[in-house]
């Protein structure tokens, strides 16, 4: 969506950014409670009786040692929780088929498989499974906002917006759910809604410099360019190499007509981009340096 800035040249969009959460739920600790159960057991006397039950026992003991007990959902779901946090996607995929072969239901298997899909750039598919989580497990929150991040990156704002509503129902105090509902609000130009869910997740997270560069985006839209400056300064106060802040504020300076502090802003961000061998993102400050110095 290409936003409203009066007087602004703007070769390139404006960066918004979201922080992520990890890419898989993290498997719960076991739980022991301490307690012990114990079972009654009849007294056996030696006598004829008392041999041929003992020949059934051992015989059942030897059976049972013969046996291999089959790893249940839980045990795949954590083996591939490990996996996709060590970079292997495909794999952590598999095992969450396999728990999910074992439990059709087993909703944080739906929920982690979601995710890694999600960063494999599989959107659809991603949202196919959050929706399984939560049919399976309906106050799972951090299925609700994976879902939120998922429509919104196809386009979905309405249904991103929902979903992190959900998720903030069931847990108040996420300030990523938020950050990520102040962005889609941004997307639909709610820019007042959209402030509003950034100071939000400030007050639960002070000092978030991404937070910031969103607030000072919105503020931009909205036309406030000053407002938009002093935000994405303290976006780089708090990181001084957030390079989406440094192409923002660029921006905003340029609409003030303070073209050499763009070029400053501009020239930071692509020796940023630079270190860091971002052809792409190279390129769209090139081209927002050759519109300011026209």
């Amino acid at each position: 969506m290409e936003p409203t800035r009066p007087g602004a040249v703007a070769p390139a969009d404006p960066v918004l950014t979201e922080p992520t959460v990890d890419a898989v739920q993290q498997p719960p600790e076991a739980a022991n409670d301490g307690a012990e159960t114990t079972t009654a057991r009849p007294r056996l006397t030696q006598g004829p009786m008392f041999v041929v039950l003992l020949a059934l026992a051992l015989g059942l003991v030897v059976v049972l040692l013969g046996q291999t007990s089959q790893p249940g959902p839980d045990y795949y779901w954590k083996i591939g929780v490990e996996k996709a946090q060590k970079g292997n996607a495909q794999g952590a995929i598999e095992d969450f088929d396999k728990a999910l072969e074992l439990d059709p239901k087993h909703a944080e298997s739906y929920n982690s498989r979601g995710l890694v899909r999600f960063e494999l750039g599989e959107y659809q598919g991603a949202v196919d499974d959050l929706t399984n989580a939560m049919l399976y497990n309906p106050r799972f929150d951090a299925a609700h906002y994976n879902r939120g991040r998922a429509r919104r990156a196809l386009g979905d704002y309405q249904g991103a917006v929902a979903d992190y509503t959900e998720a903030l129902r069931l847990y108040p105090s996420e300030p990523d759910a938020y950050n990520g509902r102040g962005n889609a609000r941004a997307d639909l130009g709610d820019y007042s809604g959209a402030i509003e869910d950034f100071n939000q997740a400030l007050r639960l997270k002070p000092n978030w410099p991404e937070v910031y560069n969103n607030w000072g985006l919105a503020s931009f839209r909205m036309g406030d360019a000053q407002g938009a400056v002093d935000n994405f300064t303290q976006a780089l106060r708090l990181k001084p190499d957030l390079t989406p802040a440094y192409i923002n504020r660029g921006l905003a300076r340029n609409s003030l007509g303070d073209r050499a502090g763009a070029v400053e802003d501009l020239e930071r961000a692509r020796g940023l981009l630079l270190e860091r061998g971002d052809a792409a993102g190279l390129q769209r400050v090139q081209d927002a340096l050759n519109a300011v110095r026209q």
